[in-house]
This record gives C-alpha cells, structure tokens and sequence, in this order.
C-alpha cells in the first residue's frame, strides 16, 4: 500500500527535536547500531543552517507538525510510486526465495 511522503523542501517538526527540520531526502537507508541496514522515511537538515549541521534521519509517525509543504509534480509522484514499486518486488523476491 502505497503512502503518501512529504515533498522535498518541506519543513517539519518532529517529536524529540526543538528545531525545524527541511526534508531533504525520502525513503533513506541506514546502518544501525548493529550494523544492521534500516530505512528511514525521511532524511533531514536543521533549519535555517542546512548541511552545517548533521542530518536527521526520522520515519513519517515521528512528525508532529507540518510548518510549510514543498513542491511536487507529477515527476515527483512518478518517483514515489516507483520506488514504492521497487520495494514491493524486493520483498515479494525474498520472500519467493525462502
């Protein structure tokens, strides 16, 4: 089931975190901890300073305010439903293979 992510560009507040936050990469993965690979829905810079600061890797449930919303278009809508589309065969291929 396809879910609708926020545009890049958007800002955000999120739970644990007093700055705004710029979105500024989706569907992002990650090694934990345990070196373990892990995706994160969003990748995202503090506002106003940018990539001076570290990013902040975060999932959709941890958003607590949507401040201003980017842009999209149907290039942008294509992408999604594409990577969507991607993980969606990921998945159904380990699956077959086990």
């Amino acid at each position: 089931m396809k879910r609708d992510l926020l545009p890049l560009g958007s800002i955000v507040q999120i739970k644990g975190e007093e700055k705004k936050l710029m979105i500024a990469g989706r569907r992002t993965e990650i090694t934990d901890d345990d070196g373990d690979e892990i995706e994160k829905d969003y990748l995202a810079f503090r506002y106003p300073k940018g990539s001076q600061e570290a990013p902040v890797f975060f999932n959709e449930n941890k958003i607590t305010v949507v401040i201003f919303k980017g842009y999209s278009n149907e290039e942008d809508q294509e992408y999604l439903e594409g990577s969507w589309l991607d993980k969606l065969y990921e998945i159904i291929s380990l699956k077959l293979l086990n």
